[in-house]
């Protein structure tokens, strides 16, 4: 893990900042339009504004990655929506995430600045209610963020669904105070 991931169970708020090479400009239909965002993240519509409905549309075989053996054809799949906070291109998207029966949704937001000719992207996850779904997200974003860059540099990606299994051990260890990276 780089140092760029701070991870606050106490206060149930994950952070991830990462560069990119590409301007805010070429970063953003990444966040906001189904066609790119469906290669890293999930796909679905984000109405553009504030108070819009955001889909979230998860199958990771769309990133073009096998399922590895006895990993079943559900794990990692949903559908389900939330709702839009901010919408400000190519600046800031935030939006609600929904956490499940009996825990109040989350708040997800991106912050794109431009930096040094490229972005500086801030990915700030908040109100985390329970461990489990804690280490889960921290794992999920991570994966999810290198994808992002494999796609915005055109590159070769690793297996998702073994990369975020070797990276729920990583935030697990990392939680129960042990020493442990996931570069």
């Amino acid at each position: 893990m780089s140092a760029a991931e701070t991870l606050s169970e106490s206060e149930g708020r994950l952070v991830f900042r990462r560069q990119f090479t590409q301007s805010p400009d070429l970063v953003w239909p990444y966040l906001v339009e189904d066609q790119f965002r469906k290669t890293w993240l999930c796909g679905g519509e984000v109405e553009p504004k504030p108070g819009g409905r955001i889909e979230f549309k998860f199958d990771p075989e769309e990133f073009g990655d096998p399922r590895p053996e006895g990993v079943s054809d559900t794990a990692y799949t949903a559908e389900f929506s939330g709702t839009v906070i901010a919408y400000d291109p190519p600046r800031c998207l935030s939006f609600t995430w929904p956490s499940g029966e009996g825990f109040a949704d989350t708040l997800i937001t991106f912050d794109l600045v431009e930096h040094e000719g490229g972005t500086a992207m801030t990915l700030t996850h908040e109100r985390i209610g329970r461990r489990s779904y804690f280490v889960g997200s921290a794992a999920g974003w991570h994966a999810h963020l290198d994808l992002l860059e494999c796609r915005l540099k055109n590159t070769q990606t690793v297996n998702f669904f073994n990369r975020h299994r070797e990276l729920e051990d990583v935030y697990e260890a990392q939680l129960d105070g042990k020493a442990s990276t996931a570069d």
